[in-house]
């Protein structure tokens, strides 16, 4: 015969495990912060593949970085703090640089919005 009291001691202790591992899977993404934001040329179209630098202020030292994907979108991910800006260049473009930013803690997360970057006219 089966013992039902230990079969829903058991299944409840599984239950109670399997919302702890939810709960904390989702605790820590929302310390995942992001900086993310899209890059668009002066005809409103978006500029894929252009490079996205993390600086640190005041030395302008590069942190890390990544590069808009085909959509022109870009998303890091900061696992540091203290005050930064960002850099984006891309070949034919002028560089544009982001006003500097406070990175406060594991769950910053700031959009950058739409960012504009001029074609460079060289002669």
């Amino acid at each position: 015969m089966i013992n039902l009291k230990f079969l829903t001691m058991t299944v409840f202790k599984k239950l109670n495990l399997l919302i702890v591992a939810f709960l904390m899977c989702q605790i820590l993404e929302a310390q995942n912060g992001s900086l993310t934001g899209t890059l668009y040329d002066q005809s409103e179209q978006t500029v894929p593949f252009a490079t996205v630098a993390v600086m640190k202020l005041p030395d302008s030292t590069v942190v890390t970085g990544t590069t808009t994907d085909i959509d022109g979108k870009f998303d890091l991910k900061p696992n540091y703090t203290g005050k930064y800006f960002l850099r984006f260049s891309a070949i034919g473009y002028s560089t544009v640089s982001t006003p500097g930013f406070d990175i406060n803690g594991p769950g910053f997360t700031k959009d950058f919005g739409s960012i504009l970057m001029k074609e460079e006219m060289t002669m």
